[in-house]
């Protein structure tokens, strides 16, 4: 390729990254002049323009690390509002704030039209300004803008970072609540923003519930059973109650409650809901979905009567009971048979049904863990002919 289309491909590169080059460039002067006075102007407007800033929080009340992207900030109350402090970097440049103008866009998603709402936002950063805050969750989230002011020597829009403001005394998904003695092993997450749930053993049950702990402005941190600052809220600003739920659900999101409240905590085989809800001045709503899991060995088979020889295999069916409740073939337990086949003793075997999902790294997996009852049982009937 020879000089002149080595400037023309130059001056094509430089025009589609928004730069306007000045068109002499392709004939006035010697060839290497022109390109070199283009990279030059290309250098120059990168280096000036925010856009290809970084952002640095300064100002402390936030959860995260201070060069994320996304930051939480907890304002003490609905209305109550916070003003995120930051500074910009080219590099290892510090950008003077004088050079700015900083302003901010409200952020959410519209579940009805699908998409993303974006729209300039010039009141205060308050948790309640979201059309789909709730009392589940009193956030709002916030994109900040800083535009280059007219002669400051900058260019550009820097429009990378979001500010979340979040209610203190709101009890929703943002609160941290959790049972201290519930060890890694007992929790399971169905995906990264749920991890309160909880396969617990029954004879562990009563201790580990009794140990809930509730924390207003804590982050989770590594491994999500660490947990950093915050305030612990006094047990006369909540209450908890416990619920059936369906055995089924794993993710908070998808359970369906059953009946009333229970007159006490749950300490047999089930799944269940507890819900802490605050009291003034804080209010919401939180919840733990938890498995209580029990022995097999603890459940009662009704005596197998004897079965007819056919020459195939013989299933009869199992009446198994546990705590007065019948219990369900492909949700409690499941049935293998030994020796079912000829005549004299035959041998069925009850197993906790295999049912727990988890999280990793974004692919929901199911586990090889017992879920409700642990171990198994087994009970012999006799074939006949």
């Amino acid at each position: 390729m020879n000089g002149k289309g080595i400037i023309a491909l130059a001056v094509s590169f430089i025009v589609a990254l928004g730069i306007a080059p000045a068109m002499a460039l392709a004939t006035a002067g010697s060839d290497s002049d022109s390109l070199m006075a283009a990279t030059a102007q290309l250098q120059t407007q990168a280096h000036t323009d925010l856009g290809s800033c970084t952002i640095k929080w300064t100002g402390g009340g936030y959860v995260g690390g201070d060069t994320d992207i996304w930051q939480m900030f907890y304002a003490k109350g609905k209305d109550a509002s916070v003003t995120p402090a930051f500074d910009l970097y080219l590099g290892s440049e510090k950008v003077d704030p004088s050079n700015y103008i900083v302003s901010y866009q409200l952020s959410y998603w519209d579940d009805a039209a699908d998409e993303e709402i974006v729209k300039p936002w010039n009141k205060p950063l308050v948790p309640s300004a979201s059309p789909v805050a709730s009392n589940e969750d009193m956030s709002s989230e916030y994109r900040i803008v800083a535009t280059a002011k007219s002669g400051s020597g900058y260019s550009g829009t820097f429009n990378q970072a979001t500010a979340i403001v979040v209610d203190f005394y709101n009890f929703g998904r943002n609160m941290d609540v959790y049972p201290t003695k519930a060890t890694s092993s007992m929790r399971y997450a169905i995906n990264p923003m749920n991890h309160n749930y909880y396969i617990i053993p029954q004879a562990k049950a009563e201790s580990v519930l009794k140990s809930l702990a509730v924390y207003a402005g804590r982050a989770p941190g590594e491994g999500g059973m660490v947990h950093v600052g915050g305030t612990k809220v006094a047990k006369e600003y909540y209450t908890v109650a416990y619920y059936r739920a369906k055995k089924d659900s794993i993710a908070e999101s998808a359970i369906v409650t059953t009946g009333k409240a229970l007159s006490k905590m749950p300490t047999t085989a089930g799944s269940y809901l507890m819900v802490i809800e605050g009291k003034n001045p804080y209010y919401g709503t939180s919840t733990i979905l938890f498995d209580i899991q029990d022995k097999m060995s603890k459940a009662t088979v009704a005596k197998v009567g004897n079965q007819k020889y056919t020459g195939k295999a013989v299933k009869p069916k199992l009446k198994v009971t546990y705590a007065g409740n019948t219990l369900s073939a492909g949700v409690d337990y499941t049935v293998t048979y030994k020796n079912n086949v000829k005549a004299g003793t035959a041998k069925a075997i009850i197993k906790g049904c295999n049912k727990v999902q988890t999280n990793d790294r974004g692919t929901v997996v199911t586990v090889n863990k017992q879920r409700f009852f642990a171990g198994s049982k087994t009970v012999k009937f006799k074939i006949v002919k």
